[in-house]
């Protein structure tokens, strides 16, 4: 009798935990990383990811200042065909679980040149205030998965170019997390 308790609560516990881990939802290693989800697989690949090189330009006199934020290389290495679902993940600190994610992660769409990337971000003219570009902010949108996990999807795939996530820390754009769409 005592066997087959012991038997039938093994069976039991075994199959909650293996129950409980396939629906578990992959999750980045890193708070504020950004990793495509592969949904139906489960797994997560990585983006380009790195940190901004900033480039203050000015004109004559030292007005009509420009932060230019560039990434190097024409293309990212990673690509996703036009019409392959998106869906991201971002992994959110603790302390901001509960904040809209929008407050530290932006998405754009990249100036390409020659040799790189780049991102206009703050451009100042003589006697203006300094202007934040507008980044694309429609069309994304975030739902919570897990704590600390938010699911990244948009209503429309972007246009075929070169795209980024990143990440803001005090105002400023800080790490990329970088891909193209083909």
């Amino acid at each position: 009798m005592i066997k087959r308790i012991l038997l039938t609560s093994g069976v039991m516990l075994a199959s909650f935990i293996s129950f409980s881990q396939s629906e578990k939802f992959p999750s980045p290693d890193y708070v504020n990383e950004v990793a495509y989800c592969d949904t139906v697989h489960k797994t997560l690949s990585s983006l380009e990811s790195k940190k901004f090189k900033p480039n203050y330009k000015t004109g004559t006199f030292g007005f009509n200042q420009r932060l230019l934020l560039t990434v190097d290389g024409p293309a990212s290495p990673v690509r996703f065909k036009h019409d392959q679902p998106l869906v991201f993940v971002l992994k959110v600190e603790a302390m901001f679980k509960d904040r809209d994610p929008a407050e530290h992660l932006a998405f754009t769409r990249l100036d390409v040149k020659k040799k790189n990337r780049s991102l206009t971000f703050s451009q100042g003219k003589p006697f203006t205030k300094t202007k934040i570009n507008s980044m694309e902010t429609e069309g994304w949108k975030f739902k919570k998965i897990a704590d600390d996990v938010v699911e990244i999807t948009f209503d429309k795939i972007p246009e075929n170019g070169e795209y980024c996530f990143y990440t803001i820390r005090a105002g400023f754009p800080y790490a990329y997390f970088a891909f193209g769409i083909d």
